[in-house]
């Protein structure tokens, strides 16, 4: 969670500078526009020369408009990269919340069989020696299969826990890389 509030900060504040540099770019095309100043001639003896500056309306709108698209391509993008890493930590988390609960249950099961063979071997040493030590036998084994089982479960959880940090790095590059490539697509456009 705290890698997934790095990144929304990460990414609001490159959605941020990158508001502020549109907005500085339009302001530059617009001061640069005022620059350029028509100078009329002379239509009599008095006449004065008026100077006027012409901005283009539509060629404003156009770059205003292209902005938004923009901006509004980048924030859909944002988006569906938010939700697919939701949908992805949400999957992982249940599959976690499985594997918890499977192995309880199997560390229940080991205990169960550990208290069952203790319980064996009391009653069974106060038998004869030959029944005493089949029995122990017997437990012995039991412990055996049990602790084999929780070592195999343990093995489990660990290749999975393993499996779903590898398949969450590998969902952050990618939409990283959507990122970037809609990042370099809506500069594209902007030439």
């Amino acid at each position: 969670m705290r890698k997934t509030k790095e990144q929304k900060n990460k990414l609001s504040r490159s959605v941020v500078l990158s508001i502020i540099f549109h907005v500085l770019l339009c302001g530059f095309i617009i001061l640069g526009s005022l620059d350029e100043i028509i100078k009329l001639g002379r239509g009599g003896q008095g006449a004065e020369v008026v100077d006027a500056i012409m901005v283009d309306p539509g060629l404003v709108i156009e770059q205003y408009n292209q902005l938004q698209r923009q901006q509004n391509s980048a924030k859909q993008a944002d988006t569906k990269r938010k939700k697919r890493l939701q949908q992805q930590e949400e999957e992982l988390r249940k599959q976690q919340e499985e594997e918890q609960k499977r192995l309880k249950m199997v560390e229940e099961e080991r205990i169960k069989i550990a208290r069952e063979a203790e319980q064996k071997r009391k009653q069974a040493s106060k038998q004869a020696s030959k029944q005493a030590e089949e029995a122990a036998q017997k437990a012995r084994e039991q412990q055996k299969i049990a602790e084999e089982a929780a070592a195999k479960a343990k093995a489990e959880q660990e290749r999975l826990i393993k499996e779903q940090a590898e398949a969450k790095a590998k969902a952050e590059a990618q939409a990283k890389k959507e990122a970037e490539i809609a990042k370099a697509k809506a500069q594209a456009e902007a030439k």
